[in-house]
């Protein structure tokens, strides 16, 4: 919606009248913010989502406990608006807030006042830059040496880079954070938790929680390998993403000793990721988790298929195919992850909307995934039996009490064990719907 110059006279006086009010209330420093945007729209999805990213820096740096007050209004038609009533020195406020501008290039368009408790606005002691050529941005204006469409390209330009890289930032801790939600999540039969290791003699909790760490990169990386193959074949970006999953599973065994961790979390996060980068938009970073689960399935669609004609059993994931028709994980990504679709995650979200906790309806949905899933790691360590076995199990375990006790599942923990079993395909699995539905949580609060 563009506005007029009268409109935007009349906010800047509105604005000045407001600051002129919490000064005299307050009787503090006061720190007014808005973008600072060429042309005749002042507001937007894309700069509301950068005044956001401006925002929380403010905050972060200055610390709640100084701010006194805080008056914030992101739909105005002339701009969004913070100001602040901060208890801190004047001089100490404008020295940040010149940093802030000056640190990069989104920071040229935030426009931090720092008005002091006489109500004078403090000066900046240097001339800000051009955004297009970061010449001295007075020579630039007077001489009108850039066109109108010329600034708003670069300045659109240098919001969608930052508000990409936040999205990307934001999307590749949370998926950091489900990997270690997932082992965390206590008792899991035959798994490493904060119980036991499981079957596995060479992991502990703490090796997977520093493979997750690590592996915040890669998910970076994939967002942005998405995002740059978007004009690409979904082919092409498999390819690409595999070379950068390749990379990622080097640096996973260079933190856990050559344990392989995350293999399986590599091959399904990286796709998921890419997915989310082919899909993104400075308006949303998620439009719907259904169109990502199919736009992930379309990625691995074709090359998976390649890879399934050449089997030769030398995997686990090739012999499981080879005697029982079932692709495991590379069935589940192919079909958009439906055991996560038609089962976990229907699960998951019942026993949350239940008030359980996430650790305990994390327990419940795992063993609904060990009763539905062709699992490749059970497969790998007990073959056939070992996997009807495990399914059998849980199925029994599920159908005797819906909610299976806490002793009950810690039982079912020791026959894994026993039987040297570990559902590690299930686990990729449960991690893969923890992120889904905090993906979706997300996709609701864009749209």
């Amino acid at each position: 919606m563009d506005v007029s110059l009268a409109e935007i006279l009349l906010a800047r006086e509105e604005r000045v009248k407001l600051q002129a009010e919490i000064s005299k209330r307050f009787q503090c420093p006061i720190i007014s913010f808005t973008m600072n945007i060429a042309g005749p729209q002042k507001n937007s999805p894309l700069i509301k989502r950068s005044f956001n990213i401006g925002l929380k820096h403010l905050c972060d740096t200055i610390g709640d406990d100084s701010i006194i007050f805080k008056c914030i209004e992101k739909d105005l038609p002339t701009g969004p608006l913070a100001i602040f009533a901060v208890k801190k020195s004047a001089s100490e406020l404008k020295r940040f807030c010149v940093e802030t501008e000056e640190k990069t290039a989104l920071g040229r368009l935030f426009d931090i006042d720092v008005i002091d408790e006489s109500f004078q606005k403090i000066s900046r002691d240097r001339e800000r830059s051009c955004i297009v050529c970061n010449a001295p941005g007075r020579a630039c204006a007077a001489g009108r040496l850039h066109s109108l469409h010329e600034i708003i390209d670069k300045m659109n330009s240098i919001m969608t880079a930052h508000v990409f890289e936040d999205d990307a930032n934001k999307i590749a801790d949370l998926a950091r954070q489900c990997l270690i939600q997932e082992v965390k999540t206590t008792p899991k039969p035959g798994l490493v938790d904060l119980r036991n290791n499981g079957s596995h003699t060479d992991m502990t909790a703490e090796i997977f929680e520093r493979s997750a760490n690590v592996l915040f990169d890669y998910f970076v990386e994939c967002i942005r390998v998405g995002r740059n193959t978007v004009q690409l074949s979904y082919k092409q970006a498999f390819l690409a993403l595999r070379k950068a999953g390749i990379k990622a599973e080097s640096c996973m065994y260079s933190v856990t000793g050559g344990i392989n961790t995350h293999k399986g979390a590599i091959f399904s996060f990286g796709l998921l990721c890419g997915a989310i980068g082919r899909l993104w938009t400075p308006e949303s970073p998620i439009s719907s988790t259904h169109e990502l689960l199919i736009e992930t399935a379309r990625i691995a669609q074709n090359a998976i298929e390649a890879d399934l004609m050449n089997v030769s059993g030398n995997t686990a994931g090739e012999r499981m195919y080879i005697e029982l028709g079932s692709m495991g994980i590379r069935g589940e990504v192919a079909s958009g992850f439906r055991s996560v679709q038609n089962v976990s995650l229907p699960v998951y979200r019942s026993f949350l909307d239940n008030r359980q906790s996430k650790n305990d309806a994390g327990v419940i949905t795992l063993l609904h995934l060990i009763a539905n899933v062709d699992d490749t790691a059970i497969y790998n360590r007990g073959g056939i039996d070992g996997l009807k076995f495990a399914k059998e199990y849980a199925k029994k375990l599920l159908e005797n009490k819906k909610i299976p006790t806490k002793d009950l599942i810690e039982e079912m923990d020791e026959m894994f064990i026993q039987k040297n079993l570990s559902a590690g395909g299930s686990a990729d699995l449960l991690a893969v719907t923890y992120f889904i539905y905090e993906i979706e949580k997300l996709s609701v609060a864009f749209n």
